[in-house]
């Protein structure tokens, strides 16, 4: 049945409405089932509802003022008539905030490189908050006390991101005529946010390599070929056996999986070599690292925190080994910054400008010399007792 009241709306009792601390509903006695839904922000939405082939049928038709109740009664009238006649359809059927976030990571965003971090950041930070809400209703201040929480935790950078992605979410949103207008438009960016520049000692290396000895496989041999490689995390840990020669020391990441989008050749030192020698290859599955044989190990979490602890090292992120490699290559092994960028598989870095134009060599003898002795930097440092 639809929804019934024994009161008409006026334009008078609209405006006059209140918010409060829930959202509520009123409903109009000319229009069976057409009534206005008031938000706690004061947000006032036309709505209808009705039943279609014997189920619940719901229709957002509009905001007041921007829509008059004269002709949200008519667009009401319309959508029940449709509903009556079993015609009634919708693609901004659900406008929930999850039903909109799930759209969205399926039409924008699971195929990005970075889909993954952006689902856990909004599964983390957004999801708990806004779950259950329409978005229509969330204003802006609900986004700016999810930015708080993040950096009032510590995470100033996170928030950031976090930040990013809401604005990126909501402005796809309007892009698909499911808003008016972003709530995120004008989020304020978090201040005081410092960029990376940790470094790890030597002693604190060393300390990272045998908690890695200690945690086992997978995690253990991902962070020991991080430290070795100076590759990024997701980049190792979807390792598979087909793009590895060893016979020839080489790991190529396709262009598909690389970040930026270049296919990239590390050389595999004597340590490294050793180290995927001693995994074993499962019939099943091409990853080296993998649990389930379906897929690649993922949820760092957890080894994260056991390496913290039985290294005793704090404040650092696995991010930080590759910029640690980089480091020493280049200060303790004097490795050109040119040939460690192409180490690291920047897109640009130390060739610049008319330079890059002309050195488009890939410096492959210089890479493997360079990650070869720093291959054999890392087997003495971590066996300075021996």
């Amino acid at each position: 049945m639809p929804k019934t009241s024994s009161v008409r709306l006026t334009d008078t009792s609209v405006k006059n409405l209140k918010p409060q601390n829930k959202r509520f509903e009123v409903f109009d006695a000319q229009v069976p089932g057409f009534g206005v839904r008031v938000a706690p922000s004061g947000r006032k939405t036309w709505i209808a509802f009705g039943r279609q082939h014997g189920r619940r049928a719901r229709a957002t038709l509009g905001t007041y003022p921007a829509m008059s109740l004269a002709e949200a009664r008519v667009a009401a009238t319309e959508a029940l008539k449709a509903m009556r006649d079993g015609v009634f359809s919708s693609d901004k059927a659900s406008r929930l905030f999850e039903d909109v976030l799930s759209d969205w990571y399926d039409r924008e965003q699971r195929n990005r490189k970075s889909f993954r971090q952006v689902e856990n950041a909004m599964k983390l930070h957004a999801l708990p908050h806004l779950k259950g809400r329409e978005i229509q209703d969330i204003r802006k201040a609900d986004l700016v006390r999810i930015i708080d929480r993040v950096a009032d935790s510590g995470a100033r950078t996170q928030a950031n991101r976090v930040r990013a992605f809401i604005k990126r979410y909501f402005a796809w949103a309007c892009e698909r005529d499911l808003l008016d207008f972003s709530p995120a438009a004008s989020l304020p960016k978090v201040g005081g946010e410092q960029s990376r520049d940790r470094v790890l000692t030597e002693s604190e290396l060393r300390s990272v390599w045998y908690a890695a000895d200690a945690i086992g496989y997978p995690f253990g041999p991902i962070v020991k070929l991080l430290i070795l490689t100076a590759q990024r995390r997701d980049e190792v840990a979807g390792m598979t056996w087909s793009e590895l020669d060893l016979d020839r020391g080489t790991w190529t990441i396709g262009a598909e999986r690389a970040k930026n989008g270049q296919t990239h050749t590390v050389h595999l030192s004597p340590a490294a070599q050793a180290i995927l020698e001693q995994i074993p290859q499962r019939s099943d599955s091409d990853f080296v690292f993998t649990t389930t044989g379906t897929s690649a190990v993922s949820g760092f979490s957890k080894a994260k925190a056991r390496l913290d602890q039985l290294s005793a090292v704090n404040e650092w992120r696995l991010h930080d080994l590759r910029r640690t490699a980089a480091t020493m290559m280049a200060e303790r092994l004097e490795v050109g910054h040119a040939v460690v960028d192409k180490v690291l598989n920047h897109r640009s870095g130390a060739i610049r400008g008319v330079a890059a134009v002309y050195l488009r060599g890939q410096f492959l003898k210089e890479r493997q010399s360079a990650l070869f002795r720093w291959g054999t930097f890392v087997h003495e440092l971590v066996n300075l007792d021996n």
